[in-house]
């Protein structure tokens, strides 16, 4: 059999320069607060919708934050486009504070 190629399956361009530096900065942004902001909002739903004792619903949100946090955070940067990571994100976050200030969160 021939040898194996050593070059990359998928022909992707090289990012160098600013755009290279744009991208981190990119993802930073959507991993870091926009993650945390995602969760935040998700953990104020199960904070609020759970049944249950108001003191138990406390802290099964606040146990569930940073889990939901470190998710985000893994998909945001497992993800190759970042307008589809940011728009899950800004959309969850929307979504979850929305539900959770209807549900009297506020």
């Amino acid at each position: 059999p021939a040898p194996a190629s050593l070059e990359p399956a998928i022909d992707r361009p090289v990012r160098t320069g600013w755009r290279r530096i744009a991208r981190g900065v990119g993802l930073t942004v959507l991993a870091g607060p926009l993650g945390m902001v995602a969760a935040m909002a998700i953990a104020f739903c199960l904070a609020v919708y759970l049944p249950g004792d108001p003191r138990t619903k406390i802290v099964i949100g606040g146990l569930a934050m940073p889990v939901l946090w470190g998710l985000a955070m893994t998909w945001t940067l497992a993800d190759s486009r970042l307008w589809r990571a940011g728009a899950v994100l800004c959309g969850a976050s929307a979504a979850g504070l929305a539900l959770a200030f209807l549900g009297g969160a506020a």
